[in-house]
């Protein structure tokens, strides 16, 4: 939502008036609008369309959040893989790196890699993707602490509505809402927030989508323009998500790993809810019919292991946080994703010590020597 040409418009005034949120007793005053751009702000060197004065909608605030576009995402997403790359002994696709055999004697095959020490010791391209992800969590937790201690409305918009904008109001949801934090609700939120309001999965993964005549593009014919238009969107929303499972480590119904599992099965393009640009185009692809489905591959894959499968967090507590949580701002302070990031190059890391497995075989021997303290305890693990 914007005005053009940053001209007043009666209507989308209108409509902006509509969303303030009445006071509890009819004699209150409206509260305050919070209109949320996740773009940078406004500059005269770069002036540009469909932003929003202050002036023009009254008791209303405008806030830019400074996310950076899509492609300043992928630049950035690039070099932080080559950066893991250089420091690891295996690359991120999982393959072993190419490399002098001299060079694999003296490495032992330890994650230092070829770095050399200058490299290792700047961070610059690490702390920069860790900054995107910052900034978003940052946003996110800004529109959670508005609707939780305010009681306000967010409107929350950018130059289109399916990528900065589902990241927000997706993380703002799962912070809001203890049901988004379960398996059920997560599915429920991507196919509200992702694929009901069009993200571009095909554009941003760089797959071959349909025409505009029903038909399927041929890869080999595709415009440079579109092969442009890839960045990892989704993969950032996940990690976002990683951060506050850290923080809150019992908020959460599922893992990490669950987490991990779920963008590998996007990527691998075998499940038709991920494909294309739009419900749209996945009809007149009639993939529902033609391609598997992810949400009963990993609903079989927790059925397989029962309740102590992987994809389940064993530190889950849903009476602990039964309503919204918001991060204080000083928590909001990323580290690398270890469980996606490091699975090749520092495999052991990636897991922290093993913690969660451990904890899980105690909780089974505990199960099968004494089943009297399982069914008086079950909600002590999980």
């Amino acid at each position: 939502m914007g005005i053009k040409n940053l001209k007043n418009s009666y209507e989308d005034e209108k409509l902006v008036s509509a969303l303030r949120t009445p006071g509890i007793h009819r004699t209150d005053s409206l509260r305050k609008l919070y209109i949320v751009d996740a773009r940078p702000g406004v500059s005269d060197a770069r002036p540009r369309i469909c932003s929003e004065s202050a002036c023009s909608y009254p008791e209303s605030e405008v806030v830019y959040l400074g996310i950076e576009d899509i492609y300043e995402m992928r630049v950035s997403f690039s070099s932080l893989r080559k950066y893991v790359d250089t420091h690891g002994s295996i690359s991120s696709n999982g393959l072993p790196l190419a490399g002098p055999v001299t060079g694999d004697l003296v490495n032992h095959g330890s994650a230092w890699g070829r770095g050399t020490i200058n490299s290792m010791t700047k961070f610059s391209i690490r702390e920069e993707w860790l900054n995107h992800i910052q900034i978003i969590l940052i946003g996110g937790s800004w529109i959670a602490e508005k609707i939780a201690h305010e009681s306000a409305s967010v409107l929350v918009h950018c130059s289109d509505g399916w990528d900065r904008t589902t990241q927000l109001v997706g993380l703002a949801s799962l912070l809001l809402d203890p049901f988004y934090r379960t398996f059920t609700g997560f599915q429920a939120l991507v196919e509200k927030d992702w694929l009901a309001f069009g993200h571009q999965f095909a554009e941003r993964m760089g797959l071959p989508t349909l025409a505009k005549g029903g038909q399927p593009e041929n890869p080999s014919v595709k415009s440079q323009a579109s092969d442009n238009k890839t960045s990892p969107v989704l993969l950032q929303w996940l990690e976002c998500i990683a951060q506050l499972m850290r923080m809150y480590p019992s908020a959460f119904e599922f893992s990490s790993a669950f987490l991990v599992d779920f963008i590998d099965a996007v990527l691998s393009c075998r499940f038709g809810n991920f494909l294309c640009n739009s419900e749209w185009e996945r009809k007149q692809a009639e993939v529902e019919s033609s391609c598997p489905c992810i949400w009963k591959y990993l609903a079989d894959l927790r059925a397989s292991g029962g309740i102590f499968h992987e994809h389940r967090n064993p530190f889950y507590k849903p009476s602990k946080h039964n309503g919204p949580i918001v991060p204080p701002s000083p928590a909001l302070a990323p580290t690398l994703w270890p469980e996606f990031y490091l699975r090749w190059a520092c495999p052991l890391e990636s897991q922290g010590g093993g913690r969660e497995c451990q904890y899980i075989e105690a909780v089974k021997y505990l199960c099968l020597s004494n089943k009297y303290f399982y069914v008086i305890f079950p909600t002590v693990f999980f």
